[in-house]
């Protein structure tokens, strides 16, 4: 092989490189976390509606997947499928039992208290569920993208094939 064509070759490979490693970081970066955070954790268990916060729930709305509050200097994106409540203690309180009643009944693991945090690490909302995962992204302005998570018997329809009807 010609020693200028090996040369080309290599050159091509380490630019074709470092443009898909350049696309993956800028796509990576894009997307916040759900951080698991003992305080959020303790303000749903104690049944304690935070006053900055709107809130929605994901699923039956006597048994929500996930809870999910968003910070009101932003606003969530419309035409996702949460549904958005003006939560009160005692409902907060409903539901926590309820779930907690169901854990222990079924020996599954028990919902938690996560920090909803934009690909900055700033926190934008607070996230209370079985679900430890969910895409997050910040939209124009203030508008925050928060996915609803998979119902549970999606991942594993055996397990909870029949628990949740919608």
């Amino acid at each position: 092989m010609d020693l200028q064509l090996i040369k080309w070759v290599k050159t091509v490979s380490v630019v074709l490189t470092f443009s898909m490693l350049a696309t993956i970081a800028g796509c990576a970066g894009n997307y916040g976390k759900l951080v698991r955070d003992q305080e959020v954790n303790t303000a749903f268990k104690k049944s304690r509606v935070l006053p900055d916060y709107n809130y929605y729930y994901s699923g039956p709305h006597d048994k929500p997947i996930a809870i999910l509050g968003i910070h009101k200097d932003y606003s969530l994106k419309e035409g996702l499928l949460w549904n958005a409540i003006d939560l009160t203690d005692y409902q907060l309180s409903k539901w926590i039992q309820l779930n907690a009643s169901d854990e222990i009944h079924n020996f599954r693991r028990s919902y938690y208290g996560y920090s909803v945090n934009d690909a900055e690490g700033t926190r934008i909302g607070i996230w209370y569920s079985l679900r430890t995962y969910t895409t997050i992204t910040r939209g124009p302005g203030n508008e925050v993208i928060v996915y609803t998570p998979n119902r549970p018997g999606y991942l594993n329809r055996y397990k909870y094939q029949d628990e949740y009807q919608y």
